[in-house]
């Protein structure tokens, strides 16, 4: 598993938070906000990073090295859902309800937006690096 960890601006430039022992590559972090101090790794200022990605809730924003990586709205949403569950299986009821609602919809439309997540983050369901079923459960991001 990846040490809790959060990267923050300040001063124009960009500081690694080891939030385990309070400290970045200059001493202990005198101030951090509280609200940083609660989130999973590498969520700061609403930008969410895994792997090689960022995804901003903000903007609705997908992006790599390369840019912005277009997704449809339910594959951003499914994306954010399981980068704020990483720690855990998501089943797939929740994301079902997380991403539809009250409506009624198939699991096929799930496996679908699933699907259309892998390709986007350069993973597939054969070789599931990045999104892992857990047959009978639902899906996990595996830490990158």
């Amino acid at each position: 598993m990846q040490p809790l960890a959060a990267a923050a601006y300040g001063d124009e430039e960009l500081v690694e938070i080891d939030l385990e022992r309070g400290e970045d590559a200059v001493g202990p972090v005198l101030h951090l906000e509280p609200r940083l101090a609660r989130l999973p790794a590498s969520v700061v200022d609403d930008v969410l990073r895994f792997g090689e990605f960022e995804l901003e809730p903000a903007t609705r924003e997908l992006r790599d090295a390369n840019g912005p990586i277009h997704v449809e709205a339910q594959v951003f949403d499914v994306l954010l859902h399981l980068i704020e569950h990483r720690d855990r299986v998501v089943p797939k009821t929740e994301l079902l309800d997380e991403i539809w609602g009250d409506r009624f919809v198939s699991e096929s439309a799930l496996t679908s937006r699933i699907k259309s997540a892998r390709q986007a983050i350069g993973d597939s369901g054969e070789e599931q690096q990045a999104i892992r079923t857990v047959r009978g459960m639902g899906y996990v991001l595996e830490h990158r």
